[in-house]
């Protein structure tokens, strides 16, 4: 696959957004009758305050964001995509 395109995903069954996590689960598990189950959270950061603070620099510097946003271009344009696919999935269920 070439960089130079954003992938179509419309054809997947399902897609879910990380940091929407446990909706997404909870409707996938709907979708495909999965029984519940708890899904621990192990991936927390051992220092939060200060990742925040991290976090905080990084996107107060607009030059860094600006290249970012440059070359995660089709990345950005995939996870907006991604979006909209979950909203129509959200809406279809109402």
């Amino acid at each position: 696959m070439s960089r130079n395109h954003v992938p179509n995903i419309d054809f997947f069954g399902f897609v879910g957004i990380t940091e929407f996590f446990q909706e997404d689960l909870t409707d996938i598990e709907t979708m495909l009758e999965w029984p519940e189950f708890e899904f621990p959270n192990a991936n927390k950061h051992k220092h939060p305050r200060k990742y925040e603070a991290f976090v905080k620099s990084v996107l107060s510097d607009e030059e860094l964001i600006e290249e970012l946003k440059i070359i995660n271009s089709l990345d950005m344009e995939l996870y907006q995509k991604a979006l909209t696919i979950r909203e129509e999935r959200i809406k279809a269920r109402i």
